[in-house]
């Protein structure tokens, strides 16, 4: 993991970053003025193929929205791992833990290059005390993926 840049809420990639943040579903609600503050606190991390994000039952403490690349959601198996989702371009992951104080479900592993947007557990549960609204439709969202 290399992290490519702290901090995406100035610089010349910043509206890129804000219209990648608007195709998140939770964050459709939010002005532009919000994205950025969310931007404050974000990262970009860049992952190698074949690099673990996280792994199954580890403790939760960031959220990912894949900017670039490809990254696999999996269980392990007898023989192999089960795939059990692929995240691409605009896909995120990594909520569930956030949001339920959970350990992970899965183990995320990128299966090519892949640069994630980063946000860190605090700063997430910060961005939903600040905005109801966004924690109405991550718990939503959370309910979905996790199949209840």
């Amino acid at each position: 993991m290399k992290i490519l840049i702290q901090g995406l809420a100035a610089g010349p990639d910043a509206d890129a970053f804000v219209a990648a943040l608007r195709d998140v579903e939770f964050f459709q609600t939010l002005t532009d003025a919000q994205l950025r503050e969310v931007l404050c606190f974000t990262k970009a991390v860049e992952f190698e193929a074949g690099e673990t994000v996280f792994k199954k039952d580890a403790e939760g403490s960031e959220f990912y929205l894949v900017r670039s690349g490809r990254a696999e959601a999996r269980f392990p198996g007898f023989f192999a791992p089960k795939v059990i989702g692929t995240m691409g371009p605009g896909e995120f992951f990594g909520e569930i833990a956030l949001i339920r104080d959970r350990p992970r479900a899965a183990t995320v592993v990128c299966v090519e290059p892949t640069v994630c947007l980063v946000l860190a557990s605090i700063d997430f549960a910060i961005m939903l005390e600040r905005h109801p609204d966004i924690a109405a439709e991550v718990q939503a969202v959370a309910r979905k993926r996790s199949g209840g």
